[in-house]
């Protein structure tokens, strides 16, 4: 083991040579203290002449790691001829044991932590075959050729060392380069994983045939054995070691990007350095294992800084790179081309050809094998490996280490190892890495999918028709009217990536599917209909875009705290497997079993449940006495603080019995210990008359569920006997001449020993605790059940206002949004159950994402104030610092909450916020809860609205009949179908608006609902008009949220961004008046939103019904002309503005409006004679409302006799939006 030390302990010693040469470089320098300097202007040269070839070269089909290769090798070339620049290249001179731990910690952890962790576990199967049989293979192989071809003696140990030297791979420049064409993922995976898994079992090989390399160094086949278990299996299990430290590190860390960072930087490392120092295994497999480990459990990192973090290292990656091939050139250039004859470059030639063939033998052997895992190995992605088995930094740094070995012989082997491990780096990165993009082509691998490029003809276009909106929005600004607008569209024009002709080809092929034909004979319109292949491409296209905006999603609600850690990680892990099975979504099967409680739990608290019931009673199953000393008894021995007390006292005695038990015979303080131990029983004796007092005969009766108090009661009859005893019996065992007989004192002793068990009385309390820590267990998962329910119903709901942008083909778009909107409703119902049972658990979730949610907002307005400089920047900081403690302190929210009582849920109501106490004791006291059972009808489609429902227990369910355009080919009848669950509101827009219900609700279980009859609601608006200002406001936004979801405008806006929004509005009503009332629209507006009845747009004079958006450029909005059909129910029209962000912060608000309604005098008087008029009319209208719902014959399709306007004709479904 002597030889193993010493060769395992070759990291820490440096070379002759290197000294020498490090020496001279110092001694050259001004008095010896100008090393460092040129070694400190080095680095920043290089950095900087890599950010300028970066630059450059970035539109070159040139891989960056070449360029810097060959600068390196011009560089070392120029240094040897000049001597003045040796200075600045005497860092390539460095020991390559430093160039190992400097620079590949970084690589490898900068590779670990950006890799997918869900295709690298995949794929693992594959990289260990490659890296482990493959490795070992090539190994042998390039030895062989070594041996027999080349002509310098070398015997099987050089040989094998060589091999796995030039076995090592460095793909940096294949991997970015198949990110760049778009190619499989799959298979970068497998090469940068074989790379990672590869470069340490090349180190553990090396160094094992560097041994036997050095006369007398061999080791034997035992010290081989025990040194590959410590290093394969040691590297990765101190990495997890490590891995799992660091994330409980940052667990506790929050939204501090100068200690998480910090703490991966010093984890990689302290990882490294430890293994391969002090452990003695292998480094690059454990920071490896490290990377891997946070990368997976990266939700532990805090969203703000995960991004920055990300960047940090692919920052220090990019560093690290840019040295090590600036260094890798100069050595070549400077050390291995030394002293070098044809025969050696012949050599060469032949060891470059004669390792792709080696390589190709044993990819193609083992690919039968590597094709059962992961996601196969087909020819092409062989060939790609093959010739993307570039060699770099680390085969060159470990030639350099036998070149720089003392011990082998530097003219026969070091030099031979160095030169050709340098020209096989040199070959494989000028000859391979820059004709990688051409084999792909040649191979089809970079061709880009029809599909792929309609959905970028898609977005390009998308992207000209904003810029087209916003140049015509532009174009009525007063600073900018003028402008050259040829030249802004010149200039803002956005080219298609992929625009050739072959590609118009398709695209218009592809197009055309989504428009009807005609056939030829009887000219019908029909379909068109695509291939199988490209149907199957569409959607296939189309299903991965839909998983990756859900895993966007999921990761949006993660950084918002909407979910927690563990759920956004199962949500991403499920994801990434519905990813790899074809036309598969994540549905309620892939996510249910997160709520579903493994059964030991249940069946150990039903155990433990019966095990408490049967050996106690609970005080609340006893009857109450009726006698006033017993029932004063029976709540004070009922009470929890008497179990405590008792509990405390039976501890304490527990001291002194250990003391008695432990002290000598002669102890002098065994009196006192004595007199305690009366003083105890006493009180044990105490406590069971109280209990038979205050319990009576249910104290002892029945025995089966009286086994604690009947242990009591021994516990007091062995204490008396103990006391009684211990009163006339000796202590000398002897029995100092008594009459006492050895039995009798023998039965002393064991009572004495008995009164540990008083101590048992403790376990009392036991189950109570126990069962308390199941219940948290259990709430946890029902808890992470929910909240992932509850991210993944969001998520979808979020992807599916997109997916007609999302998908270009429209049959296809349709069938995923069906997919998707079963998934959703599954999910929803199976929520709603899971609520209904464990209530607590739902409204400890929606409690913590509600303060959440305010949180967020708080946070976003402090950073609003700080870029305006409302705020002093370091006020900002503390006032965000006391947020985001808020913030952590959620991540410990309790699991489960006691659900609020039916009332308080009334009186959460949003409209009944700024009511009156009084009033809202009314409406309260009008409420009625009703009860309807599973299957019950609660409201029918078609009838006359009758009042409002708040949901309080429960799943209801919603179903609409919605009827698509006739015009369009696909047309049928929809029914839309939702679940709703405690804390809807139904029946608020019908009640306001008098028309008929547009939807039907069915109960799915045993529901409880407040019901309030529209007249009381009617009435209680005449009384207090404010009401029904906060009712249409209500309405309003969550119609206006809805009509904005769906605009253009608003597609990267999330749901949260835009009930923000919609808070902000406020309600306009336009009244039907003498002068007519118009409501005018300026530039404070941001959106008006028609709520209710229709409006006349102008200039343009088209009429809009509700609910839309007022187009953009109209100025002015008034009621249509009067008709015959139109009742005086169609006196007024309603709307939402909603205010730009400038007015808002003004106080802009409905009654000191910031705008100028007109600033002619008779505009003047018509504002004049509105206000006038406004609360008369509000009560005139409320009246006649009440009238008309009484009144109004309906048909049975919903709309009144009279025409009036009804929600169905534009399709939106009133009941919906109530909720």
């Amino acid at each position: 083991m002597e030889t193993s030390n010493n060769t395992t302990n070759s990291y820490n010693t440096s070379n002759n040579t290197t000294n020498s040469l490090s020496s001279n470089a110092s001694t050259s320098v001004h008095d010896g203290h100008g090393a460092e300097a040129y070694v400190i202007l080095s680095l920043s040269t290089g950095f900087a002449v890599g950010a300028l070839l970066r630059h450059a070269f970035k539109r070159t089909p040139l891989p960056y790691t070449v360029v810097l290769l060959v600068f390196g090798m011009i560089m070392g070339g120029i240094a040897r001829v000049y001597e003045p620049l040796s200075h600045y290249t005497a860092i390539a001179h460095t020991d390559p044991h430093h160039i190992l731990f400097i620079f590949l910690p970084t690589l490898v952890f900068e590779s670990a932590f950006a890799m997918d962790v869900h295709t690298f576990r995949k794929t693992i199967i594959q990289t260990i075959i490659l890296a482990g049989p493959g490795l070992a293979l090539c190994t042998f192989l390039t030895a062989l050729l070594g041996k027999y071809i080349f002509t310098y003696d070398w015997g099987w140990m050089p040989s094998l060392m060589f091999g796995c030297i030039l076995s090592a791979t460095d793909p940096v420049a294949v991997v970015a380069l198949l990110k760049d064409v778009g190619a499989s993922k799959q298979l970068g995976t497998v090469i940068e994983g074989e790379s990672l898994l590869n470069d340490g079992a090349a180190i553990v090989l090396f160094e094992v045939f560097k041994a036997g390399s050095i006369p007398g160094g061999a080791w034997d086949a035992s010290q081989i054995s025990i040194y590959f278990i410590r290093v394969a299996f040691g590297g990765p299990a101190f990495g997890f070691l490590m891995g799992k430290l660091s994330v409980i590190w940052l667990s506790y860390v929050f939204n501090d990007a100068l200690v998480e960072i910090t703490i991966t930087l010093a984890s990689t490392y302290f990882t490294f350095y430890v293994g391969e120092t002090f452990l003695k295994v292998s480094g690059v497999l454990a920071v490896l294992t490290l990377g891997i480990e946070i990368n997976s459990q990266k939700a532990n990192i805090s969203p703000e800084v995960e991004v920055f973090l990300h960047r940090f290292w692919e920052m220090m990656g990019y560093l690290a790179n840019t040295l090590i091939f600036i260094i890798v050139g100069v050595v070549i250039t400077e050390q291995a081309f030394s002293n070098v004859t044809g025969k050696d470059v012949l050599y060469l030639v032949s060891v470059y050809i004669g390792i792709m063939v080696i390589r190709s033998i044993v990819l193609f052997g083992l690919s039968p094998i590597m094709d059962r895992f992961g996601y196969g190995m087909s020819v092409q992605n062989n060939c790609v490996m093959i010739w993307g088995g570039l060699r770099g930094a680390v085969g060159l740094t470990l030639a350099l280490i036998v070149a720089q070995h003392s011990g082998i012989d530097e003219e026969n082997i070091g030099s031979k190892v160095l030169f050709h491990t340098a020209g096989i780096v040199v070959f494989t990165l000028i000859l391979n890495a820059t004709t990688v993009k051409p084999l792909l082509r040649l191979l089809g691998m970079s061709e880009v999918s029809t599909a792929r490029q309609l959905t970028v003809t898609a977005a390009v276009r998308r992207v000209r028709q904003t810029a087209a909106n916003a140049i015509s929005i532009l174009k009525e600004d007063r600073f900018l009217c003028d402008s050259n607008w040829e030249s802004v569209k010149a200039a803002v024009h956005v080219d298609d990536i992929y625009e050739t002709e072959d590609v118009e080809f398709m695209k218009d092929q592809l197009a055309s599917t989504s428009q009807s034909s005609q056939c030829p004979s009887c000219k019908t319109p029909v379909p068109a209909v695509l291939k199988p292949k490209e149907l199957a491409e569409v959607a296939e296209e189309a299903r991965q875009r839909y998983i990756k905006a859900e895993k966007t999603s999921y990761w949006k609600q993660f950084e918002h705290g909407m979910l927690g850690r563990e759920a956004v990680r199962i949500l991403q892990a499920a994801a990434d497997s519905a990813m790899d099975e074809p036309n598969k979504l994540v549905g309620l099967k892939d996510i249910e079993h997160t709520w579903i409680v493994p059964r030991i739990y249940i069946r150990l608290r039903e155990l433990v449940v019966r095990i408490h019931k049967s050996l106690a009673k609970p005080p609340d199953e006893i009857p109450e006495p009726s006698h006033g000393i017993q029932r004063l008894v029976y709540h004070l021995v009922s009470h929890p603080v008497f179990d405590w007390c008792i509990i405390g006292l039976i501890m304490a005695n527990m001291i002194l019995i250990i003391m008695e038990l432990a002290a000598s015979e002669d102890a002098s303080y065994k009196g006192g210990l004595r007199i305690a131990n009366y003083v105890f029983c006493s009180i044990y004796i105490v406590e069971c008359v109280l209990k038979a007092i205050g319990f009576r005969r249910h104290y002892i009766l029945p025995l089966k569920k009286n086994l604690w108090n009947w242990f009591d009661i021994v516990i007091v009859v062995i204490s008396v006997g103990d006391i009684c005893i211990d009163t006339f019996v000796p202590e000398n065992e002897n029995g100092g001449g008594s009459n006492f007989s050895p039995a009798l004192l023998r039965v002393a002793r064991i009572l004495r020993v008995a009164r540990v068990g008083r101590g048992l009385r403790t376990f009392k309390l036991i189950f109570p605790f126990v069962m308390k820590v199941i219940d948290n267990i259990i709430n946890r998962y029902l808890s992470l059940g929910y909240d992932i329910g509850k991210g993944f119903v969001m998520a979808v709901e979020e992807i599916s206002k997109h997916i007609d942008r999302m998908v270009e083909h429209e049959d296809t778009a349709r069938r995923l949004k069906l997919q998707s909107d079963i998934n959703r409703l599954e999910v929803i119902r199976s929520l709603a159950l899971l609520r209904k049972e464990h209530p607590g658990v739902a409204i400890s979730v929606k409690t913590r994402h509600a303060i959440r949610s305010v949180l967020n907002r708080c946070h976003d307005v402090l950073q609003e104030m700080q870029s305006d400089g409302l705020i002093d920047e370091g006020d900002g900081q503390k006032l965000s610092m006391i947020i985001e403690v808020k913030m952590k302190r959620l991540q410990n929210a309790p699991a489960h909450m006691i659900p609020s009582a039916p009332e308080t849920l009334l009186r959460s109501i949003t409209w009944l916020g700024d009511t009156p106490d009084d009033l809202t004791d009314r409406i309260i006291e009008s409420a009625v809860l009703r009860e309807y059972q599973a299957d019950e009808v609660i409201i029918h489609e078609g009838e006359v609205s009758d009042g409002i429902y708040l949901v309080v227990s429960g799943l209801v369910r919603i179903s609409a009949k919605r009827e698509i355009d006739q015009s369009d080919i696909y047309a049928h009848v929809l029914k839309t179908t939702d679940y709703l669950s405690s804390g809807t509101v139904l029946g608020e827009m019908g009640v306001l608006t008098g028309m008929s219900r547009s939807a039907s609700i069915f109960c799915e279980t045993a529901v409880q609902a407040f019901f309030i009859d529209a007249s009381y609601i009617l009435s209680f608006m005449c009384e207090h008009p404010p009401l029904a200002d906060r009712l249409w406001r209500v309405c309003g936004m969550r119609i206006a949220n809805t009509m904005l979801a769906n605009n253009i405008f608003y597609t990267g806006w999330g749901s949260q961004q835009l009930r923000l929004l919609c808070e902000t509005g406020y309600i306009e009503v336009l009244f039907r008046i003498p002068d007519g009332d118009a409501l005018e629209i300026d530039e404070s507006m941001r959106e008006v939103i028609i709520v209710y009845n229709k409006v006349v747009c102008l200039p343009s004079g088209e009429i809009v019904g509700c609910p839309a958006i007022i187009p953009h450029g109209t100025t002015k909005v008034k009621l249509p002309e009067q008709t015959e059909d139109t009742t005086c129910s169609r006196d007024h029209a309603r709307l939402l503005v909603i205010p730009r962000p400038e007015v808002q912060s003004s106080g802009g608000h409905r009654g000191s409006k910031p705008h100028v309604r007109s600033e002619q005098s008779s505009g003047q008087l018509k504002k004049a004679k509105r206000t006038s008029i406004l609360d008369g009319k509000r009560t005139q209208h409320l009246a006649i409302l009440h009238f008309l719902r009484r009144s109004t014959k309906v048909h049975p399709e919903g709309s009144a006799e009279s025409g009036e306007w009804s929600t169905q004709e534009s399709g939106f479904d009133e009941d919906a939006v109530d909720h």
